[in-house]
């Protein structure tokens, strides 16, 4: 095979090249000639001058070393506030709050709901207006006879959906938003209703607050 050629070829070249320097930082010295004063002399600063070599080349390693072991834990560090602190910090976080009541007026009955929406995250947050609604639900009968069940979940039906924070398009931290609905009630006896407020964002994250209006209210 060409390829396996060729890689043989090039771990011969550099096995030759790695012996070709060893052998000229090697040094050959006679024994009648190491009594000869320069000779030894210019030995001695050879050999100096390889050891301060050394010793730059030392260091220059160490100071490698550490500028990437500082590099490491600068990396680590920011990767750990982005994906832990910052995550946790600057999660979206709202607070919604439902406030309603039922009054009459010349017989005419109406459901007042005051609605909130406070940002405690430190972040701003996004709502997005399709899913974002205040969602009125009645009461629906059980169609089965429930003598024998002291309790029984109630079943809950939509009847009335009105989108709400219609003209912001998002929330800045510790901003609250508040709205207020008249809603006209044609039912002679429409308790109890729930009411439940939705607000949506395009992180497809939602928060969801529900409110039970009884008769005693």
């Amino acid at each position: 095979m060409k390829w396996q050629r060729r890689l043989l070829f090039s771990s011969l070249l550099i096995v030759f090249l790695l012996f070709g320097i060893i052998s000229c930082k090697a040094k050959i010295v006679k024994p009648d000639l190491l009594e000869s004063k320069p000779i030894v002399e210019s030995l001695k600063l050879e050999l100096v001058d390889e050891s301060l070599y050394s010793e730059k080349w030392s260091k220059l390693l160490d100071d490698i070393q550490k500028i990437f072991t500082i590099a490491a834990f600068s990396i680590g560090g920011i990767w750990t506030y982005f994906n832990y602190f910052k995550g946790r910090i600057y999660k979206q976080r709202l607070e919604l709050d439902i406030l309603a009541s039922i009054i009459e007026q010349n017989g005419v009955k109406y459901l007042i709901a005051k609605i909130s929406l406070l940002n405690l995250g430190l972040t701003q947050t996004q709502i997005k207006k399709e899913g974002t609604a205040l969602v009125i639900s009645s009461y629906k009968s059980p169609h089965t006879s429930t003598e024998n069940n002291i309790f029984e979940l109630v079943i809950w039906e939509d009847v009335a959906a009105y989108d709400v924070f219609t003209n912001h398009d998002w929330i800045e931290p510790n901003e609250k938003l508040e709205e207020e609905y008249l809603i006209l009630v044609h039912q002679e006896n429409p308790m109890p209703i729930k009411l439940r407020l939705r607000v949506t964002s395009p992180t497809k994250i939602e928060w969801n607050e529900i409110k039970i209006l009884t008769s005693q209210q």
